[in-house]
């Protein structure tokens, strides 16, 4: 109640009065005194405390001794407070009113409404504060409360709603809250809302609204359909949480377990999860190819541990189940396990236990890759030794070859030439990993430092054909050789001197012949030597016995002739030329 004017006096303050329900009075608080008079009061008041006119009486007079509670209320009242409250016995009688306190605006006065709790009336004032109660309860919720009526207008929102919003429930009561919603949802959760309503059922759905800061959120919500004790419905009721931030949780948890289960999905690295018993419950796809499980032979909770680890290694399963104990973490160790055709490989393993569980995550590598490495890793290393050992028996060879065919100031020059020929066949060989050798690329690379200038004297022409390794130090010490005979005494010691390199391969009736050329020609007039040296060795003899060969030297006036012939497979590699030479 708001404070009444001072110009409102006499018959319009009793008129006034006239229209409350309920016994009222006009009070003034006597300051000297913890009492109040009454001014004016209106026929519900008379009736009420069977009295024909209590105007100038005291409460004290009317009521007997006044209660504590009346005393502060009268006092807060006049005391600027707007609005109090308490409760009264009447003297002499079991009756107890309920007195609530309006200031008005004249200082020290009040409104006094009275509500008799005897019997009926205090049913219908309990009535009330339980109304009052429940009213304040549905305004504390941290829910949204709304209340829509049979013919589906909104009738009551609660304080939560109004404070989400932004809104009075004055405003809200003009079915307002359709704007609140975000157009790209509105017409199908309004529709379904109207429909629910329109077949008096339950509702829920979700929305995105705009809050009282202009921020889209997600709401869901739940209504109930209501009917009254004759069966009639009569609108919904129903609570909308903000679910955005649980919305947006739940779209993160997804998207990390979608990454996650891609993760485990396409890992290379085999995953099972199990029991410390042995039983094992899941399995990614790597896991299940490399046991050979990826088709239907695996059922989870079907396998034990037993039933495909042949051998623990020098891992026992009883030390890993002591480190799982104390630091939840085991391996990495080996087993030896078996596929599910039979056949056997040795698996890497590390587990991890779940912490206050039994079940453990077994990350699995298969080994048969590395062990099959590290075999040829020691088959490549006793080779490097026996090459390395064959190397150092040709360079020793030419080192003391060299020196019998010249005198000691030109031995240096001779071999560091002969050296650099046999590291040159080796580069390619390291290349082409101890494996073969592109006859074409040791042609070039044993003739680089001939031509120089003389690049158009030099044709080289033959089959793509790549040769074995022991051939390529063969013949590349042989090109070496005779290259440098060229520079020195050959077609290439002049202007005018040419050199043709050819090789191919010719049917045989014992199988394909391997066969290459070196021509001299329009060089200085060639005269056979009138002795051999080391030169003379290492294009007939050595190439000769490398490759099981014929060497043919011709010493032809108008410039040198060789050729080498050899069987196909003693210097081709079989893999390398496929077709080509197999059936020459």
């Amino acid at each position: 109640m708001t404070k009444l004017s001072q110009d409102m006096v006499g018959d319009d303050l009793r008129q006034m009065l006239e229209l409350v329900d309920g016994a009222a009075c006009i009070g003034e608080r006597m300051p000297d005194a913890d009492d109040f008079r009454i001014l004016q009061m209106n026929s519900a008041f008379r009736t009420s405390l069977d009295t024909s006119d209590a105007a100038g009486r005291t409460a004290r007079q009317i009521f007997g001794a006044l209660d504590r509670d009346a005393i502060d209320a009268v006092a807060r009242i006049t005391g600027g407070g707007a609005r109090g409250r308490f409760r009264q016995e009447l003297a002499g009688s079991d009756r107890i009113f309920d007195v609530e306190l309006s200031p008005l605006a004249q200082a020290g006065r009040f409104v006094a409404v009275l509500r008799d709790m005897t019997g009926a009336g205090a049913a219908q004032v309990a009535a009330g504060e339980v109304e009052t109660k429940f009213a304040a309860m549905i305004d504390d919720l941290p829910l949204i409360v709304w209340l829509h009526g049979a013919d589906g207008r909104q009738e009551m929102v609660n304080q939560t709603y109004c404070d989400f919003f932004g809104v009075t429930p004055e405003e809200m009561r003009e079915d307002r809250w359709e704007m609140l919603v975000h157009p790209d949802d509105g017409e199908s959760y309004v529709e379904a809302f109207k429909r629910s309503m329109a077949e008096r059922r339950d509702f829920h759905g979700s929305v995105r609204v705009r809050d009282r800061h202009g921020s889209w959120r997600k709401l869901e919500s739940w209504g109930r359909a209501r009917f009254d004790a004759d069966g009639q419905y009569i609108g919904v009721v129903g609570t909308s949480a903000d679910v955005t931030e649980r919305d947006d949780a739940v779209a993160r948890l997804a998207e990390s377990e979608a990454r996650l289960r891609m993760l485990i999905e396409t890992s290379p690295v085999g995953i099972v999860i199990g029991k410390l018993d042995g039983l094992m419950g899941d399995a990614n796809p790597a896991f299940l190819r490399m046991t050979g499980y990826d088709g239907d032979g695996f059922r989870p909770g079907g396998l034990r541990r037993d039933d495909f680890v042949v051998d623990e290694m020098n891992y026992p399963r009883e030390r890993v189940e002591r480190e799982l104990a104390k630091t939840g973490r085991a391996g990495p160790f080996e087993r030896r396990v078996r596929r599910a055709d039979g056949t056997e490989f040795p698996m890497l393993m590390h587990m991890t236990q779940r912490p206050g569980h039994d079940e453990v995550y077994a990350f699995v590598t298969d080994l048969t890759d590395q062990h099959e490495a590290a075999r040829k890793g020691d088959v490549l290393m006793r080779e490097v030794n026996h090459r390395a050992k064959n190397m150092l028996a040709v360079i020793q060879s030419l080192a003391r070859q060299t020196a019998r065919d010249t005198t000691p100031e030109a031995f240096f020059a001779a071999f560091s030439a002969r050296l650099s020929g046999l590291a040159a066949s080796q580069d390619l060989l390291i290349a082409g990993n101890w494996d073969a050798v592109g006859l074409r690329d040791l042609v070039d690379l044993q003739m680089a430092f001939a031509r120089g200038s003389r690049e158009e004297r030099v044709a080289v022409d033959g089959a793509p054909l790549s040769i074995t390794p022991a051939a390529a130090q063969s013949i590349g010490m042989a090109l070496h050789e005779l290259a440098t005979n060229a520079l020195k005494y050959g077609a290439l010691s002049d202007e005018a001197g040419m050199v043709d390199i050819d090789w191919g391969v010719a049917p045989r009736a014992d199988g394909p012949r391997f066969w290459m050329t070196w021509v001299e020609h329009n060089g200085p007039p060639v005269e056979t030597p009138s002795r051999r040296g080391f030169g003379y060795n290492v294009i007939s003899r050595m190439a000769e016995h490398s490759v099981g060969g014929a060497v043919e030297l011709d010493y032809r006036r108008e410039g040198l002739v060789w050729r080498l012939e050899a069987p196909g497979q003693r210097v081709l590699h079989s893999k390398r030329n496929g077709e080509r030479w197999q059936n020459a």
